[in-house]
C-alpha cells in the first residue's frame, strides 16, 4: 500500500486551519479595564458590545485569605496584574505589586507570579493569596454570568460575600490543600450595580500558580453558548485526531516497515492527548475525576512530543529536504 505524500500533507494542514478557526474575531469597541481594583462597565452593553475579560490591576494579598469585607478594612492597597502566575525560576523582567499609579512597563503580558515582590520578597510557585475586583454593572443588567477557568492550582470564588464556585480545595499547606482543574459558569441574578469578587487560590502541586485566566463578564447565555461551542469543536477535532490515529495505525499493520506511518501515527496520538488534556482540558468533561498529577504529565509530554515526531514524519517523505549529517 503505497500513500500519497500530498494528500498527507493537505490532510494535517486542514487539521491546522481548524485548529486556528477560534481565534478569528474582533471587538466592537475597546473594552474598559481593571484600575486599582475596580471595573467600571456603566457605559458597557453585553448585548451590544459582548463579553468582556477582566484583565488589569486586582487587588492582591499574598499569605492570606481574605473576605470581601476585610479588604476594606486595609489603609495600603496593593495590585497585582491578573492574568499572571506564581512560577520556579529566574525572570529577566520583575513587575512588584502595585501600589501607587503607575503602570509598569511589563503590563499587558501574563508574567510569572514570582516576577511579583511582596514586601521585598519574591514570590515563589507555592503559596496562597486573595484577589478582590470590584465590578460596577451596567443599569438594568439581567442574567449576569461569570466565567472562570482553570487556576494554578486550587481557588474559591465569592462573590459580595457568597461563596459560588471552587475548584479544588484550597489550603495554607500542601496537606490541606487538593488540586484541581476546571472551569465553571457562575449566574448572578441578585439585585445591585457593584459585584465585589474575590477569589482564594492556593498552589502547592505544580510549578506555576496563581490567577493565570482573567475572568469572563457577560450576558450568561451567551457565555454558556459560548463554552459549549468550545466544548463541541474541541470534540470535534479530537475526533479527526482519532480517525488519523486509527487510519496511521490501520497503515502501520500492513506495512510494518514503513517508518512515515508510525510517525505519523505518533504525531497524531500526541496531538489527540494534547488537546484533550490543555486548554479546555476535554478530558475532565468525561472523565471528571482524572488524576491531576496523570493530567499535567499528558499535557507536558504530548506538547513536547508533538514538533518531533512531526519533523521525524517530514524529513521520511521529503528526505532531500534535509540536510544529512
Amino acid at each position: 500500500m503505497r500513500l500519497n505524500s500530498e494528500i498527507i500533507i493537505c490532510w494535517f494542514s486542514v487539521l491546522f486551519l481548524l485548529s486556528g478557526f477560534h481565534c478569528i474575531g474582533a471587538e466592537k469597541k475597546r473594552p474598559p479595564l481593571p484600575v486599582d481594583g475596580i471595573l467600571d462597565l456603566r457605559q458597557w452593553n453585553f448585548r451590544e458590545d459582548g463579553s468582556i475579560e477582566t484583565t488589569g490591576y486586582w487587588e492582591f494579598y499574598y499569605g492570606d485569605f481574605l473576605s470581601a469585607s476585610s479588604f476594606d478594612t486595609i489603609s495600603e492597597k496593593r495590585f497585582a496584574w491578573v492574568p499572571g502566575v506564581w512560577k520556579r525560576g529566574s525572570v529577566s523582567k520583575v513587575i512588584n505589586e502595585k501600589i501607587s499609579g503607575k503602570q509598569p512597563s511589563g503590563m499587558g503580558e501574563m508574567l510569572p507570579w514570582n516576577t511579583h515582590y511582596w514586601r521585598g520578597e519574591k514570590l515563589g510557585a507555592t503559596g496562597y493569596a486573595s484577589y478582590r475586583l470590584t465590578v460596577i454593572l451596567p443599569r438594568n443588567h439581567q442574567n449576569t454570568g461569570i466565567k472562570i477557568g482553570s487556576v494554578g492550582t486550587a481557588y474559591t470564588l465569592m462573590i459580595n460575600d457568597s461563596m459560588v464556585a471552587a475548584s479544588g480545595r484550597i489550603g495554607r499547606s500542601e496537606e490541606n490543600a487538593v488540586p484541581r482543574f476546571s472551569t465553571r459558569l457562575v449566574v448572578w441574578n441578585h439585585p445591585g450595580d457593584n459585584l465585589r469578587i474575590v477569589v482564594w487560590v492556593s498552589n502547592y502541586h505544580y510549578r506555576k500558580g496563581g490567577l493565570w485566566n482573567p475572568l469572563l463578564i457577560g450576558e450568561a447565555g451567551k457565555i454558556e453558548k459560548k463554552l459549549l461551542n468550545r466544548t463541541y469543536y474541541s470534540i470535534f477535532i479530537t475526533g479527526i485526531w482519532f480517525m488519523v490515529s486509527f487510519t496511521m495505525l490501520t497503515f502501520f499493520l500492513y506495512r510494518p516497515r514503513n517508518s512515515v506511518v508510525l510517525f505519523l501515527f505518533l504525531w497524531a496520538v500526541s496531538s489527540m492527548i494534547r488537546v484533550l488534556s490543555a486548554d479546555e482540558r476535554l478530558i475532565l468533561v468525561f472523565i471528571p475525576d482524572f488524576n491531576f498529577n496523570w493530567l499535567i504529565r499528558a499535557d507536558i509530554v504530548s506538547g513536547f512530543a508533538m514538533l518531533p515526531f512531526a519533523v521525524l514524519a517530514l524529513r521520511q517523505l521529503f528526505p532531500t529536504e534535509f540536510p544529512k549529517r
